[in-house]
């Protein structure tokens, strides 16, 4: 297979012995084309790295990362930026402790922190956000005219509405009697 790292043009059968690159790499192993490489900063503020039985994991795009050891350890992974990115978490046991930041060179595209521990279970995927220039940045709450059941990032500044949004609740402290809908 000419797309093979090890491609011998001599051979004359395939012994099944062909190895190709990682997705987004090329053999040598920099970006392949269209691909581009990030940063990844991984944080644990008591200082021993996320392995445990439920290791805290990052998720980008499908590829994860654990920290291994330590307060930081900084990685770098390559990444189709023309789509959009899904970034989650994976909780696991001592998730408070941990941190990230993903850099596209000097610029931070995004950062999350684990923050709530007793309200989620280990194992659970938190999303964080998207990344990339794929990702549409649209309204996403479905009272507004301006809805896009497609957005990859939500921004309800972007939002329109139709009536006037508040608390209709007479008896809630943030009642707003100017009000016309619920939100």
């Amino acid at each position: 297979d000419m797309a093979a790292c090890n491609y011998d043009a001599a051979a004359e059968q395939n012994d099944g012995s062909c190895t190709y690159p990682p997705a987004g790499f090329d053999c040598e192993g920099n970006c392949a084309a269209g691909y581009t490489e990030l940063t990844i900063e991984m944080t644990d503020t008591w200082g021993d790295g996320w392995v445990s039985t439920y290791s805290p994991t990052l998720v980008i795009d499908g590829q994860t990362f654990v920290m291994s050891a330590g307060s930081v350890e900084t990685v770098t992974s390559c990444f189709d930026m023309t789509s959009c990115l899904q970034v989650s978490t994976l909780l696991g046991n001592y998730a408070s402790e941990t941190g990230f930041k993903i850099f596209n060179g000097e610029e931070l595209l995004i950062e999350g922190a684990v923050t709530c521990v007793e309200c989620m279970n280990a194992g659970e995927e938190i999303i964080v956000g998207s990344i990339g220039d794929g990702c549409v940045t649209a309204c996403c709450n479905e009272a507004a005219t301006n809805y896009n059941a497609d957005a990859d990032i939500c921004d309800e500044s972007l939002c329109e509405f139709d009536l006037v949004q508040g608390c209709t609740d007479m008896a809630a402290c943030n009642y707003d009697a100017a009000a016309e809908q619920n939100d």
